[in-house]
């Protein structure tokens, strides 16, 4: 058997395509078998590191991410027997519906050598030879109107479309446009933009409820209740809570801020009275960098209420009919953010809101709420250039992703509205609190769907707070609000640590979506020049002077452009102290892109394994296809053996049978 295997090996070895195993064992001089073995051991060794370290990148699912600017292909055919000075006006005009701000790739059947033909900027990337599209790139829609020479008809085979894809993948690229939807090309897409007056006075004190009235009354609370735990008299549900009287404290100090005050009043607020609104004037720009036509005012603007800052006002482009197709760039704001009010209101320090003068602006992409947590703030006597980048962000999910990502276009919660991670965590969250204190936070983004939902920490959802009476403290009602505001913000922090579901693991982030950047520049604003033709527009002939109050504080310029006494230009100081201007700009031609793509695929790692094997040791599919032979044959011969000696054993025992016949036989016999 030993001699049979051995044979067949050294079979396999002197025959093997496997290079240097066969030289070394049909060599006969000891020079060269230590040469060849050499040569063997060492392109193991190294071929074996070089296969390691690819392997240890290919499992480690390295990715690349690829930026730039996203071009537009268009495809187009041409019939051989058309004019080509019709086409040449065909192909201008639907460059005209493009109006080309980024590169044009034309893709199809146009049977003319675009070799011949001209532009003015324009350059020809690629022109395949006959029977293939051509590829070419326009930066101009001056083409030379000299016919070039026309192709034959060119005929799209496998091998034409294997072409296109190779030359297109060298290009950032997305869509195809066919000659009869070119208004979808890659244009930019503005985003939503939500204004909020960081002073939520600005339109007055609420008559419903007085900031004394409230902070007298929540700090009678707060004393009876601190009384109530040291004498050990609130309910037994309590009790068990570690620390009660630091976490009551705490409660009633979040309470004592204008944000526990504004969760206590109507939602729904009267409109302002103040001259001129906060959205003073506002204007469209397109893509040319000239004014719309479009109308653009307070009413193109969404009022919301928000319970940081009471009114906030959305700009959502999506309900807008812009005419004539126009791509807007640009937008430029007028605000009013009203005179300095004097209310005394508590001082909150926190990081997610702002007790600044001005306002507070977000910006987002459409079908999304406001994330004011993630805005900024503009101060009035200035004005602003706020540049917007849109980016086209894509990444790849598991296992290149180690969290993953997700394909959902919109939340659960909310089929409305567009998913992000923050909003669908947001949301989470929500619903957690209003399942364990059947509230939800201000601290967080409300949906929609929940918006007649009670604020945690609602006092006048329970009783009046217009009476300040300590007789009138409710026992109930004080402690379902304590009880609540306990669950709301200690115990949602107890389970989003405890429980391995939380909201953070259930919202993975989008693997497509629209990401704005913002960048702020600002400058003083305005020249003093400028601001009695900013009185007399905005204030005189918007019959602002009928409001007593505006009339009131802007006496010296309506004095001064009346001629009524002397007023020293050093007085003239209102308007900057209260209005400001914001300039929303595109700059960019066309979106950014932000693409993740596998450092390492398949394919790629599979060529370069096999060109590893087959430059250090020659080894192909048919090396392969040799081993198995090897093994097959190896079997075969080991299965014949012993078939051989299973044969031998049995005719060596039918002949000692017979042998021991006979001895009995001539026994019996001599006996």
């Amino acid at each position: 058997m030993y001699r049979i295997l051995k044979a067949e090996l050294l079979k396999y070895g002197e025959n093997t395509s496997v290079r240097g195993i066969p030289k070394f064992l049909k060599s006969k001089e000891i020079f060269l078998k230590l040469l060849w073995l050499l040569f063997f051991l060492f392109s193991t060794g190294f071929l074996t590191y070089m296969l390691v370290n690819l392997f240890t990148s290919y499992y480690s699912y390295p990715i690349i991410t690829m930026s730039g600017e996203k071009g537009t292909i268009l495809a187009i055919y041409r019939s051989p027997a058309s004019s080509f000075d019709a086409f040449l006006r065909h192909l201008e005009c639907i460059l005209d519906k493009l109006k080309p701000t980024t590169d044009i790739y034309l893709v199809g059947d146009i049977n003319v050598d675009l070799s011949k033909c001209t532009t003015q900027t324009g350059i020809l990337l690629s022109d395949f030879s006959d029977h293939y599209p051509i590829f070419s790139f326009f930066n101009s829609t001056n083409l030379s109107s000299q016919p070039p020479g026309i192709l034959g008809t060119r005929h799209f085979t496998t091998k034409t479309f294997d072409i296109i894809n190779k030359i297109l993948s060298m290009t950032k690229w997305d869509d195809v446009l066919g000659s009869e939807n070119v208004e979808t090309g890659q244009n930019i897409t503005f985003p939503d933009i939500t204004i909020c007056n960081l002073d939520p006075f600005s339109e007055g004190e609420p008559n419903e409820l007085s900031m004394e009235n409230y902070l007298s009354l929540v700090k009678k609370y707060k004393t009876e209740w601190l009384n109530r735990i040291h004498s050990n008299n609130f309910p037994d549900g309590l009790k068990s809570v570690e620390n009660i009287e630091d976490k009551v404290k705490k409660i009633f100090d979040d309470l004592l801020t204008v944000s526990g005050y504004l969760i206590n009043l109507n939602k729904d607020r009267p409109k302002s009275e103040d001259c001129p609104n906060l959205v003073v004037d506002c204007s469209f720009f397109g893509t040319d960098w000239f004014e719309t036509n479009d109308s653009c005012s307070t009413e193109t603007f969404t009022r919301l209420w928000n319970a940081n800052y009471l009114n906030c006002y959305t700009l959502q482009m999506s309900n807008i009919n812009i005419s004539n197709k126009n791509v807007i760039r640009g937008i430029s704001l007028l605000l009013n953010v009203g005179p300095p009010n004097f209310i005394n209101v508590p001082y909150q320090f926190s990081l997610t809101k702002s007790q600044a003068r001005g306002v507070q602006v977000s910006v987002h992409s459409s079908g999304t709420p406001a994330d004011l947590k993630r805005g900024f703030n503009v101060a009035p006597g200035t004005e602003n250039i706020v540049e917007i980048v849109q980016t086209e962000r894509k990444r790849i999910d598991k296992p290149h992703n180690k969290l993953g990502c997700t394909l959902k276009k919109t939340l659960e919660s909310s089929n409305s509205t567009k998913y992000t991670q923050d909003l669908c965590v947001e949301y989470c969250e929500q619903k957690l609190s209003k399942q364990n204190s059947n509230c939800v936070s201000h601290l967080l983004n409300v949906p929609v769907e929940e918006y007649n939902t009670v604020v945690c920490g609602n006092l006048s959802y329970v009783f009046s707070l217009n009476e300040s009476s300590i007789d009138l403290i409710n026992e109930e009602s004080t402690n379902n609000i304590i009880f609540s505001q306990l669950v709301a913000k200690y115990g949602l922090k107890a389970i989003f640590e405890d429980d391995d579901d939380s909201c953070a693991d259930q919202c993975l982030v989008p693997c497509q979506e629209i990401i704005y950047d913002t960048q702020l520049t600002s400058a003083t604003w305005p020249q003093p020049s400028v601001e009695l033709d900013l009185f007399q527009k905005y204030f005189i002939d918007n019959e602002c002077m009928d409001n007593v109050k505006v009339k009131s504080r802007y006496i010296n310029y309506y004095n001064t452009i009346k001629q009524v006494g002397n007023v020293p230009l050093s007085n003239l100081t209102q308007i900057g102290e209260s209005m400001l201007e914001i300039k929303f700009i595109m700059p960019q031609n066309c979106p950014y892109f932000l693409a993740d793509t596998p450092a390492y695929t398949s394919d790629m790692m599979i060529g370069s394994a096999g060109g590893m094997l087959s430059l250090w040791l020659g080894i192909t599919i048919a090396s392969g296809v040799e081993f198995v032979e090897m093994v097959y044959l190896l079997i075969k011969r080991f299965w014949e053996d012993k078939n051989i000696q299973s044969t031998n054993e049995e005719k060596g025992t039918g002949i000692s049978d017979r042998n021991k016949s006979k001895n009995v036989i001539s026994t019996d016999i001599s006996t």
